[in-house]
């Protein structure tokens, strides 16, 4: 008889997240590796899935941002070893079409876009599990002074790192505004002072999450969006930068003409699929404002484990940043609070089930 594990599973048809036991996973490919999962982030796309915003199989583990330990490995496995600390790329590839071959494998024909078994915790078994099962190479051993409590976010600033790096080279007395303090418009903040950027404005109506913002350091100030629209009166008001982790087309089309001269528009969040944009193409061309989108991680989480690695002890505290963790078992209060915006980031831990539950 196979081994159980608790989980937590959506199901389209009757629009539940259900706690509910499972058989454990085992390696059945060469390169399969199982993990035991110790932290596992409920990520916005998560929420998405909840509300059938976002696409997802009809019955799928959520969960891609994770943490854990090596429990097993398949025999042609040799990077990897059970007890190695990792985290894990959810987003898997062909290698083989013509965007992996280009080098733009989070556009492959056969992978996420596709809605391939690869798309770990939507279309394949994610890691709001005790255990999870991932092909080796996309998963990465953690640094011997990284934790894996902090290695959990190594996974949303992987995309971060690839919006940051679509803006291109910045000046250094750059304007930024970022719409939206969840945590991905946290992180974003914190890369910029990180990076020597001292005049960053995030629009946010939680006062909550305002004062997150205002911890990160000097220079970075939360407004609502009330007082941001005020502020487009003054003299000397707009942006060289903006970023929207919102996903709001209404903000972010209200915010275009906010931009300077040159200035450069970063949409990161995901917008419903059925919105439009509008902007006036003459202020555009006027302005010369460039618009760029950014879409997952390619190539990005070497960097991003750098990176959270580096960031950690000045900017990536759980309390500061907002983040509360939670036992599995308490996954209603975590998204009812994630929900509210009380926190930014709600993080679960997988051991110590209790009894089942449904929300």
């Amino acid at each position: 008889m196979s081994a159980m594990m608790k989980a937590l599973q959506w199901e389209a048809k009757t629009e539940k997240l259900s706690l509910v036991e499972v058989a454990m996973p085992t390696v059945t490919d060469p390169f399969d590796v199982v993990v035991r999962v110790e932290f596992v982030g409920v990520c916005g796309s998560d929420l998405l899935v909840l509300r059938k915003i976002h696409p997802a199989a009809e019955k799928v583990i959520l969960g891609h941002e994770f943490a854990g330990t090596v429990h097993d490995v398949g025999p042609m496995v040799s990077s990897l070893q059970p007890g190695d600390r990792v985290c894990v790329n959810p987003n898997g590839n062909c290698n083989g079409c013509r965007f992996c071959i280009r080098g733009q494998p989070h556009f492959c024909t056969t992978g996420k876009s596709a809605k391939n078994v690869r798309d770990l915790g939507m279309f394949w078994d994610g890691a709001m599990a005790e255990y999870c099962k991932v092909p080796a190479d996309q998963v990465f051993r953690l640094p011997d002074d990284m934790s894996t409590r902090q290695a959990v976010l190594c996974e949303p600033y992987s995309c971060v790192v690839h919006g940051y790096d679509r803006l291109g080279p910045l000046l250094p007395e750059s304007r930024i505004l970022i719409l939206g303090a969840g945590i991905i418009g946290i992180l974003f903040a914190a890369l910029f002072q990180h990076r020597g950027f001292c005049d960053v404005t995030v629009s946010e109506p939680s006062e909550v999450r305002r004062r997150t913002v205002a911890s990160i350091g000097k220079g970075c100030k939360g407004v609502t969006p009330a007082e941001l629209k005020d502020l487009c009166t003054k003299n000397d008001f707009g942006f060289d930068v903006i970023v929207d982790t919102s996903g709001v087309p209404v903000a972010i089309q209200q915010a275009i003409p906010w931009l300077r001269h040159g200035g450069r528009l970063l949409i990161f969040g995901c917008c419903p699929a059925d919105k439009q944009l509008s902007f006036n193409p003459h202020d555009a061309w006027m302005k010369e404002i460039t618009i760029i989108t950014s879409r997952i991680n390619p190539f990005c989480f070497p960097k991003a484990i750098a990176l959270v690695n580096n960031m950690a002890a000045d900017y990536l505290g759980f309390e500061q940043l907002g983040i509360k963790v939670f036992s599995m078992h308490d996954y209603q209060e975590a998204i009812a609070l994630l929900k509210s915006g009380e926190i930014t980031k709600a993080i679960l831990q997988p051991s110590g089930m209790g009894e089942c539950n449904n929300v």
